[in-house]
């Protein structure tokens, strides 16, 4: 056990009780430090804010707990830690979910299909939860003042800012040209009657889809990696489902069992976040130097956007 990895043991066992048999690191694309530790009845995750950008793991901790209390599978809390004794930054303990992603388990479509609608009952449940203020949830002032709140106070304006942030980086990366960039600034502006959510959004995983979705013993397992937890429109969760297979939207939907007014509304919304979504991931798989996955997100992408300009039929 190298030096990391025995620091990690040693605030498990402070805060558990028991020692880790081994610990190993696990790679995250997420802005936190992971490892992996074998208990003797167990596995547990122990999540760490890095040491520079903005910290995720207390708020993550937060999210699982309120989502586990609404009856939504989640990973169980064990700890959280914010005094900074045995280790040099805010840390989480929860247990590992057993299972594979849904994007990789090996199903039989009706099966597929049934545990899709679960998903759609799951996130559903997240969905409950209502946050004031829209965007990414606000750590600081959760550690501050033990409320929690999105960054912007609008829906619209965190919408605003993500492509303000976002298509400057895609066209100097040669992710998408200008003409695609004016494309996309047109279809978010032409839609803005669909952004008023009033002052308060719905808790979002934030990256919800089929890589996050826990499947064992034909059962969903868990929701997992709620690292980008925000608040918005819940059709920004939704439409994660695009990029995987369009053509599972109705089934999650059906799971979802949304109103008739809401369900009209994600025939349009779906697309929009799905789209812009596909469009971020596409970025990182660029960055990432993934060219194939890069391809099959930018025609997801593509496909959104065509529909959005000339809608006519479904896009799912």
């Amino acid at each position: 056990m190298d030096a990391g990895a025995a620091f990690v043991a040693s605030s498990i066992e402070n805060q558990l009780g028991v020692r880790p048999e081994h610990v190993t690191a696990v790679l995250s694309g997420s802005g936190e430090e992971v490892f992996e530790a074998a208990l003797a009845d167990r596995t547990v995750l122990f999540k760490a804010d890095r040491p520079s950008g903005p910290g995720r793991v207390v708020l993550e901790a937060w999210a699982h707990q309120r989502v586990r209390e609404l009856g939504a599978p989640a990973p169980r809390v064990l700890a959280t830690d914010l005094g900074r004794e045995t280790y040099p930054r805010n840390f989480i303990i929860i247990e590992k979910i057993g299972g594979v992603p849904l994007s990789d388990a090996d199903l039989e479509p009706g099966a597929r299909r049934r545990l899709i609608r679960q998903a759609g009952w799951a996130i559903r449940a997240v969905h409950e939860i209502g946050i004031p203020g829209f965007g990414l949830l606000e750590e600081n002032t959760y550690l501050r003042t033990a409320q929690v709140q999105g960054e912007f106070d609008s829906w619209e304006e965190f919408l605003n800012r993500l492509l303000d942030m976002a298509l400057p980086r895609l066209r100097a990366s040669g992710v998408i040209s200008d003409a695609q960039a004016g494309r996309v600034e047109a279809v978010v502006a032409g839609h803005f009657d669909y952004y008023e959510l009033g002052p308060v959004g719905h808790l979002l995983h934030g990256r919800f889809d089929p890589a996050h979705v826990l499947v064992d013993n034909g059962e969903i397992a868990g929701i997992v990696g709620f690292g980008d937890r925000c608040s918005g429109d819940p059709a920004w969760d939704l439409g994660g489902f695009l990029a995987d297979n369009a053509a599972e939207i109705p089934f999650l939907l059906a799971g979802y069992d949304a109103d008739k007014e809401r369900a009209a509304v994600f025939e349009m919304t779906i697309p929009l976040y799905g789209g812009l979504r596909a469009l971020l991931a596409a970025g990182r798989a660029h960055d990432g130097n993934r060219p194939t996955e890069r391809a099959h997100l930018m025609a997801v992408a593509g496909s959104s956007l065509r529909f959005l300009e000339q809608p006519g039929v479904s896009a799912f």
